[in-house]
């Protein structure tokens, strides 16, 4: 998935475009805490994005003049337990210091040597109460439920990774003995943060630098206030693979759906679901539904000739008629009364309201070609039966012109005939006549 974030920025008078490449969520055979951290990334960003699309929502919502009891709700309905889990904090009525501060917790007291084991067992201990967390049979495994899934994880090398960190004595003899600006400038930012989050010691624990989970989610809240900013517009772009080996015609559909699941799309579709994910503008909802769900009233109380074209009617009328179709809706569908309502300029409708206009529309649009067609068999029938009427008589008439047309031929060859026997007839008279002279 990729994410791209317009920023307007006042910095020297120009505006800033920038571009989040984000890696996905990842599931491998043995995930450790690299795997946790990137799947961390992808619910604070998904975290992020719900908001951002609920917000989005609540303002259409607001502006087409919504009850604000229809959705007051729909933003408490999709939260990520896995948050709370991972950062700390209450769940209900359940709360603890969160999975990354038991691994830091170890990771710089030392508490067990980073024992996977006895990290598990704190883990246990402290983390029982989540939903988000299910403990697993091998004795340093877990999973963690997230919004893609759940996914299991190997604690063995958790706390040995999370040490892995620069030491600040090692950033500030870097930073003091480099003759590189960039890398002075690199490690001084460092190791100011790493002074800035750094707690007081406390007597008997050897406490060390930033650790890596400290460090990701310094690095981490620095992007998600420069995406929270004020001013800032963020526009998401999904990328979906059809197949793993690239090639034209081919849709493999458990990696798609792998994919729309790990890249939150399903979570999107979760999120128009809990709202209205069915919107209409006014007048093409009463075009496209006015012939079967007649508004009879308005049409009776509009007291002059319908105009032949719905857009010709005003728009306090196209308000009114689109109200009475959602109140037929509604009683003849037994509706809620929130499963459809008209706004100021749009008509919205959740899945049941929106299933029963276009199942209610295919069935009169079936009897309605059910009934044209045997209009047209009658139309059709009967210039037919003219065309055939037409044909027959023409062929009537032209069978009596050529019967008279060959009559008048045998009549002439007839004539022609008698006057070549009269004349032969005749020479045989004068010339028996000539011989008896």
């Amino acid at each position: 998935a990729a994410a791209a974030a317009a920023a307007p920025a006042r910095e020297r008078g120009k505006l800033k475009l920038a571009m989040l490449d984000i890696y996905g969520f990842e599931v491998c055979q043995t995930n450790r805490l690299e795997q946790l951290l990137i799947n961390y990334c992808n619910e604070r960003l998904q975290a992020l994005f719900n908001a951002q699309m609920f917000a989005t929502e609540a303002r259409d919502y607001e502006a087409e003049g919504l009850p604000q009891e229809l959705f007051a709700t729909m933003c408490q309905r999709r939260d990520l337990p896995a948050l709370p889990l991972l950062e700390g904090g209450a769940e209900g009525q359940w709360g603890s210091p969160g999975l990354f501060a038991l691994i830091d917790d170890e990771a710089r007291c030392r508490f067990n040597d980073g024992d996977g084991a006895a990290l598990r067992s704190r883990m246990d201990a402290s983390l029982t109460g989540s939903t988000a967390y299910k403990a697993m049979r091998d004795a340093s495994c877990f999973a963690v439920a997230h919004f893609a899934g759940d996914v299991s994880y190997d604690s063995k090398s958790f706390v040995a990774s999370n040490s892995n960190a620069a030491r600040p004595e090692i950033l500030a003899f870097l930073v003091e003995n480099t003759a590189s600006d960039f890398l002075r400038a690199a490690l001084g930012a460092r190791l100011e943060d790493a002074a800035a989050t750094a707690s007081p010691p406390r007597p008997g624990r050897r406490l060390f630098g930033r650790t890596v989970i400290q460090a990701f989610r310094s690095e981490l809240d620095t992007l998600i206030r420069a995406l929270e900013a004020e001013g800032t517009q963020c526009h998401y772009v999904r990328c979906l693979k059809p197949n793993a080996e690239l090639l034209p015609a081919s849709f493999d559909e458990e990696a798609m759906l792998r994919q729309c699941r790990y890249s939150g799309l399903l979570e999107t579709v979760h999120i128009r679901q809990y709202g209205f994910p069915h919107r209409q503008p006014m007048l093409k909802f009463v075009e496209r539904y006015a012939p079967v769900m007649w508004p009879a009233e308005c049409a009776a109380r509009w007291g002059r000739p319908l105009p032949t074209n719905v857009r010709e009617l005003p728009a306090a009328e196209l308000h009114a008629w689109a109200e009475c179709m959602a109140g037929l809706v509604q009683r003849r569908c037994d509706l809620s009364a929130g499963e459809i309502f008209v706004g100021h300029t749009k008509v919205f409708m959740r899945a049941a309201a929106s299933a029963y206009l276009e199942d209610w529309l295919c069935e009169r649009h079936a009897a309605a070609i059910s009934l044209q067609a045997a209009v047209r068999r009658l139309i059709w029938r009967k210039r037919y039966l003219a065309v055939q009427a037409a044909a027959l008589k023409l062929q009537a008439c032209m069978r009596d012109y050529l019967t008279r047309k060959v009559l008048r031929c045998i009549h002439s060859v007839k004539k022609l005939q008698a006057r070549f026997r009269g004349l032969r007839d005749r020479r045989r008279v004068r010339v028996l006549r000539a011989r008896r002279a």
